[in-house]
């Protein structure tokens, strides 16, 4: 067995090659949607929890040289995204998930996340951005490609997959949410 002083801590990796993509133990249904359909449409691997801990995790991030992403819940409704490396939780207030999903993309496969046009203004909007352009690009034979678009008082951040809305991250505008009051 070899000495932990040795081993690199799992945040110390820094060549990414692939992300892996978990619930928590005992997940909702719409969560592991979630999970499902993101598998679908962009270059992410998912892994089923199970009884795995933590530090499971960490060891099956360490021997695939990976980053792991836990999706968690508020109420029973996805709410953020949490990499186990840095600890940064990518939060959002809701989230759309398209039906047929499987269908529109069968056999296929997502090659990589393409960024959008627009920057996005909420700085949550911002940093998912960050994070799902990042993933890797996989050999695919479909973009999926990121929108942002501002809807009353709140932004979303939508992800297309062939030309339709399969997944839709909702943000609450900062500075909207107190003029509405008024």
């Amino acid at each position: 067995m070899q000495d932990r002083r040795t081993q690199p801590s799992y945040s110390q990796l820094t060549t990414q090659r692939s992300v892996i993509l978990t619930t928590s133990r005992s997940a909702s249904p719409r969560t592991r949607s979630l999970v499902s359909t993101l598998r679908l449409i962009t270059p992410v691997t998912k892994l089923s929890r199970g009884k795995k801990n933590v530090p499971q995790l960490v060891e099956i991030a360490r021997a695939q040289n990976a980053q792991v992403l836990i999706v968690t819940e508020k109420f029973g409704n996805p709410a953020g995204f949490v990499d186990l490396a840095s600890g940064t939780l990518y939060a959002f207030d809701g989230v759309f998930i398209a039906r047929g999903v499987r269908k529109l993309v069968g056999r296929s496969l997502p090659a990589k996340v393409i960024p959008p046009e627009r920057q996005p203004t909420s700085a949550g909007a911002k940093a998912l951005v960050h994070l799902l352009s990042s993933f890797p690009s996989h050999p695919g034979s479909f973009n999926t490609k990121l929108e942002a678009v501002l809807k009353d008082d709140r932004e979303v951040l939508g992800l297309e997959a062939r030309g339709t809305s399969c997944v839709a991250f909702f943000f609450r505008l900062e500075g909207k949410e107190n003029s509405s009051k008024a």
